[in-house]
This record gives structure tokens, C-alpha cells and sequence, in this order.
């Protein structure tokens, strides 16, 4: 550019040309250090910057000058021509409908389309949006912008344009209501007399006791029975099923056929996070009947039940017992073998089964609703190991994950094992103790299993998971009397008010009850106390505590003889001169004192002393006095009356006297 008049000459500094491509500031001046007298020197940032002359540019950076500039006048122009449109984009995008009735019209009618009309729909406003970004985005001319859209989404040019005038009618959020497609096919229904479509559903929404609810075939064909009778007018079979679809709603169906456990699972169940346990931190156990036939060896036989402690954590079965039917008995057992091996867990999570409620099991427990609870009621193993009971609710295998293993892949694939084929029947039933071997293997290869898919496990098996961190938590190990609680029955008794001893009317016979003795019972005769036994051994003795679980004693069993058995009766008297013995000591540990002592020491008690009498004393009454007796009225230890008074006072009072006499 030469320089004109009123033309600034055409110069750029080092930054500037390093923006532009031709190197850094400091090449830059390097490299024109020879022509710096030729620069032109203007103020920046109030500084002397050199601004060299393009005419003296090299002829690299000329070029490379004049493409940065070319570019730069492109862009500028492109924006310019953004912004010309910017206005008819902002002014089509913000046209809104006559009024807000019409906008809810078209929403709803786009509500009845089908999810395929609607993905139409949203499929043109897609090819809308791509061609306005190439007409007034990139600049291209409507021409080219609707040939190049129709090619992308595989339309023909005028579709495309229909889209884009239609799109027109309303405003940018509305857009896709007008696009969707307008075909609703056929929209007659069928003729369906109500009465009929009212048998239908009586009869195909019921539940049927103890079987399957009925089926739509069986249904429409009492429907079409009653229809001639009724003169009624019924669609085919094919059509009743639309109606169902369109009439009913879904979770009816499902509420009225198969009952509120089936809408129950079509909600989502909350996501346990079992990582926010330790091992034997938090445990749950269910009972769960084994599909086999067992012979238990004296004289029953029937299907076994098997209660199992699973850790919540690493999912392993820590302990498990086997008995003919689900009890207490069992679910103590159990509880024995978990606390003796591995340790007393935290929480205990149980549904409300009676077994799991008893009051062998969680007595003392609030909020059990099962049973009549007492004041005098025992503590049950749970509370008394230091264990919290938390409740779940039964045959939700969401609430316990114990209930998970008992499906397939775990105890029901139990029955199926090779080595019961032909035998677990009733009429070939298995030894108890060969399915208890048998479980025992079977349990440990569930726990053993590798590759778990479970969240807490993450391919590894349960043993593998409960060993890792077994060594790193906190257990708290069972002390000896918390294993004492789970190998003895409780049982509330009142001590004897006559003899002190206590009757257990656990181990009952024809011949009588067990019956328990202990010197400390005597301070307690005719109290309520809590008795703890094992029932394998009752002619053994029991503890004895206090309601509240504070121990007494060990009460030994009495002894029970012949009448001519010596050996007994010696016993007997033996045990009797002890407690004689024993009465005496503490007698003598409290003290006692001898006559003579007595005599020695008596205090004797002096007379008391004589009051003083009063200066009047109440009047005699006829009946208190008789004539021969002096009358005495007045009586002053101090000063008399005077003469006078005196004498008129003793007048009255035999004047008061005679007039009282009675006449004999």
C-alpha cells in the first residue's frame, strides 16, 4: 500500500507480526535490526514501539501478512453477515402462538400420539434445526441449505422444505407439536355392550384360591355364553385383549389377579450398601425346609428345616443347625455355634416369625408383637449376648439377603444333588445325620464359590471377602457366660414359700416335676425368679437369676429315693444338718446375748414424775360421787380465794350436787 494523503502507511510491530504467523517478537526484531532507522516509532502503552513498513517486510512474511489478513476480513464478514441474520432468527424463534389455549391444544394432542409419532417428530425438528444452522449459521444459500439437509436425513428437497414452512407457524419451543405425525388410523372402536364389558371384568379380574387366575380364553367364552342369553353385543377375543390394554390399568390387573405382593414388586427396591458394614458387624438368619425326606432316628420322620446365620457384609453362611421343624431350639443352637466360632455380631436382622420372636429367643426385646408380653418375662439370647435386634419382614429376600441363598443356586438346588437320587421320599427317607454331612459340604462350597457377581464381593467369593477383612475388625469375642445363655432354656419360676425350692415344669413326667434347690433360695421364698437349664440334661442343676438377669446361684436337682433307699435318706440328712449349720453361722456372724448378759444389762426405769395439778379441776357428776364424799372443787398450790368466795362457792356446788342426786 503506498502511502496517500491522509493514509496511514501500512506498518506492523514484532507482536503484531508474531500474531500473524512470521515468529517470535524477538526474531522478529532481529531480524530487521538493519532497517531500524526506516521504522516508523509510535506510542504503545506508552512506550516507543517500531512499526516496520510492509513495502520492507521480507517477501516470506508479505505473504504470509496478506493470508492472515484475507482471513481475518472473511471472518469478519461471515460475522457480519451472522448478524444481519440474527434478528430473523431471534424474531422466528420468538414468534408465539394467538393465545396460551392453543399451545395446550397442540400439547395434548400431541400427548395422544403414539411414542413412534413422537420420535417422528423429534426426528424432522432435528432436520429443521440443521438446516436453518446451515442457512443462517454458515451462510449457504436457502437453495444449497435444503439440498444438503434433505441428503443428510435421506429426504427429498421439498420435504424438507414442508418441514421448515410448517416449523414456521409457531415458536421454537413448540415446534415439535406441528412436526410429529398427524395419522391416527383408525379411531372407530368396536361396539361393546357395557353389561358385557362389565361380566368380562368380574370375571377375569379375580383371584382364584390356592390356583392361577382365570384366562382370557376361558373368560370370553363364558362372555360369549352369557352374551346370547342376554342378548349382547361382543367384539372377538382379539378386541377384548385391546381393551384390556387401553381400559385397564396395568397394576389393577396385577392387584385384582395376583394380589398386593405383585404390585409390591413392581416397585423398586432400595439399594443395600452392604460396604457400610464390617464383618460380623450386622448378621440375619431364616429357617428354610429341606425338600428331603429324613429319618431322625426315633421313630419321626418328616422334612428337615435348617436355620442359617449369614453375614450381611461378605454374604458367607457363618452357622447353621438342622432339626425337624423351625424353633427356638434351633435358632439357640445356632446362635451357640456362631458366637462360639466367630464371634457376637452387632445386629441381628429377623422377620416376625414366631420361632424368631419367641421368648427364648428375643424376649425383652420391645415391639415384638408376637405373643403376650410380661413383666416377668425372661431376657431372651438376643439381648442377653449384647446384640440388636432389628426386624424385616417376612419372605422379602430384598430386606433379608439370607433369603437370597435359599433360591436357585443355593439350598434349593440342594435336594437335587446325585448322591439322593432315588432316595429323600417318604417311603425311603434319608438318616438325618447323612443330609447333615451332605449340607455341611454343601454350605462350604457356597461359600467357597469363586467369581461372585455381587457388589460387596466383586468376583470373589464369600469366604474370600469375610477372611480379608475378619483379621482387620473389630470382634468382640463370646465371654462364657454369654455362652452359658445360649445353651440354657429360660424359665420363670416362683420360689416355694414353704421349703424354698423351685419347680421347673420343663422335663415334666407322669411321675412328677424337677425340682431345684439352693441355700441363697431362702432369702427369697415365694419371689419370681428366672431358672436357666439345658434341657439335654435336666437332672443336673440350673442357674438361677433375678428378673432383671442378675445371677443368684447354681440350684442342684433334689434328690429323689426309695423309702427304704438309706443312701438317700443319709443324704437327705446331710444335706439338712448343713443348712442347720449354715442357719447358725450367719446367726452367729449377726450376734447374740445370754440371760445372765440380759439380766446384767437391764435398765432400769425410773417412776415418772408427778405432774402438777391444775388450779381447776372438772366437775364430779352425780353418778361419779356420792353424798358421804368430801367435794373438792378448787385447788391452788399458789394463793386460796378470799373467805367469801370461798365459802359461796363450796354452797353452790353442794346446792348443783342435791339438785342432781338421784331420788332413791
Amino acid at each position: 500500500m503506498s502511502k496517500g494523503p491522509g493514509r496511514p502507511t501500512k506498518a506492523y510491530s514484532a507482536k503484531q507480526l508474531e500474531v500473524m504467523g512470521c515468529g517470535k517478537d524477538t526474531t522478529v526484531r532481529r531480524r530487521y535490526s538493519g532497517i531500524k532507522d526506516q521504522a516508523e516509532v509510535r506510542i504503545v502503552e506508552n512506550n516507543n514501539t517500531l512499526f516496520y513498513p510492509f513495502r520492507l517486510l521480507t517477501k516470506a512474511d508479505q505473504t504470509t501478512v496478506n493470508a492472515y489478513e484475507k482471513q481475518q476480513k472473511q471472518a469478519a464478514k461471515l460475522e457480519e453477515l451472522r448478524k444481519e441474520h440474527k434478528k430473523e432468527l431471534l424474531a422466528l424463534a420468538e414468534q408465539p402462538l394467538d393465545t396460551q389455549e392453543d399451545r395446550e391444544f397442540l400439547w395434548d394432542q400431541l400427548a395422544k400420539r403414539t411414542n413412534k409419532q413422537r420420535d417422528k417428530g423429534v426426528q424432522r425438528l432435528k432436520a429443521v434445526m440443521a438446516f436453518e444452522e446451515r442457512r443462517h449459521g454458515q451462510g449457504m444459500t436457502e437453495k444449497a441449505a435444503i439440498e444438503t439437509t434433505a441428503l443428510e436425513f435421506g429426504q427429498h428437497p421439498q420435504t424438507i422444505r414442508n418441514w421448515v414452512k410448517k416449523s414456521k407457524l409457531v415458536g421454537r419451543t413448540d415446534r415439535v407439536t406441528v412436526l410429529a405425525s398427524q395419522h391416527v388410523g383408525c379411531t372407530v372402536e368396536a361396539e361393546f355392550t357395557p353389561e358385557a364389558w362389565t361380566y368380562f371384568k368380574r370375571d377375569w379380574l379375580r383371584r382364584v384360591p390356592g390356583g392361577s387366575p382365570p384366562s382370557i380364553a376361558a373368560c370370553f367364552r363364558r362372555l360369549e355364553n352369557a352374551a346370547k342369553v342376554n342378548g349382547w353385543t361382543v367384539p372377538v377375543k382379539r378386541t377384548v385383549e385391546n381393551w384390556i390394554k387401553r381400559h385397564i390399568d396395568p397394576m389393577v390387573v396385577k392387584y385384582r389377579r395376583e394380589g398386593m405382593e405383585a404390585v409390591e414388586k413392581c416397585f423398586p427396591a432400595m439399594e443395600r450398601n452392604k460396604e457400610m458394614f464390617d464383618v460380623l458387624e450386622a448378621i440375619n438368619g431364616d429357617g428354610f425346609e429341606v425338600g428331603l425326606w429324613a429319618d431322625f432316628g426315633n421313630g419321626v420322620i418328616g422334612k428337615p428345616t435348617v436355620w442359617s446365620w449369614q453375614d450381611i457384609r461378605s454374604s458367607k453362611v457363618l452357622s447353621w443347625r438342622m432339626d425337624v421343624s423351625e424353633n427356638s431350639e434351633l435358632i439357640r443352637l445356632a446362635t451357640l455355634d456362631l458366637i462360639t466360632e466367630w464371634g457376637v455380631p452387632r445386629y441381628i436382622y429377623l422377620d416376625n416369625t414366631r420361632a424368631a420372636t419367641s421368648k427364648q429367643i428375643s424376649g425383652g426385646v420391645p415391639n415384638r408383637y408376637r405373643f403376650k408380653i410380661k413383666d416377668t418375662d425372661p431376657l431372651g439370647v438376643i439381648p442377653l449376648i449384647g446384640s440388636e435386634l432389628k426386624y424385616t419382614l417376612p419372605g422379602h429376600g430384598r430386606s433379608k439377603p439370607v433369603e437370597r441363598i435359599h433360591g436357585i443356586g443355593g439350598y434349593l438346588d440342594f435336594a437335587a444333588l446325585p448322591v439322593f437320587i432315588g432316595r429323600g421320599t417318604k417311603g425311603r427317607p434319608i438318616p438325618i445325620e447323612e443330609i447333615e454331612e451332605q449340607f455341611r459340604s454343601f454350605v462350604n462350597e457356597i461359600n467357597a464359590r469363586p467369581d461372585r457377581q455381587g457388589e460387596a464381593v466383586k468376583g470373589k467369593s464369600f469366604d474370600q471377602v469375610f477372611n480379608e477383612l475378619y483379621s482387620d475388625a473389630v470382634i468382640t469375642k463370646a465371654t462364657e457366660k454369654q455362652r452359658k445363655y445360649c445353651m440354657c432354656v429360660a424359665e420363670v419360676v416362683t420360689v416355694s414359700a414353704a421349703d424354698a425350692s423351685i419347680t421347673l415344669k420343663a422335663g415334666a413326667a407322669s411321675f412328677g416335676r424337677n425340682r431345684y434347690w439352693h441355700e441363697s433360695l431362702t432369702a427369697r421364698m415365694g419371689q419370681k425368679v428366672t431358672v436357666r437349664f439345658d434341657p439335654a440334661d435336666m437332672h443336673g442343676g440350673v442357674f438361677v437369676e433375678t428378673l432383671s438377669g442378675d445371677e443368684i446361684c447354681y440350684a442342684e436337682a433334689t434328690i429323689k429315693g426309695g423309702f427304704k433307699d438309706a443312701a438317700a435318706a443319709k443324704e437327705v440328712a446331710r444335706g439338712m444338718g448343713h443348712l442347720k449349720k449354715i442357719v447358725k453361722q450367719k446367726a452367729e456372724k449377726e450376734g447374740f446375748i445370754s440371760a445372765a448378759n440380759a439380766r446384767a444389762q437391764a435398765v432400769t426405769v425410773p417412776d415418772p414424775e408427778k405432774p402438777k395439778a391444775g388450779k381447776v379441776t372438772r366437775m364430779l357428776t352425780a353418778r361419779q360421787t356420792r353424798a358421804e364424799e368430801p367435794l373438792i372443787a378448787v385447788n391452788d398450790d399458789s394463793q386460796g380465794l378470799p373467805p367469801e368466795m370461798e365459802e359461796n362457792l363450796q354452797r353452790r356446788i353442794k346446792e348443783i350436787a342435791e339438785a342432781r342426786r338421784p331420788v332413791i
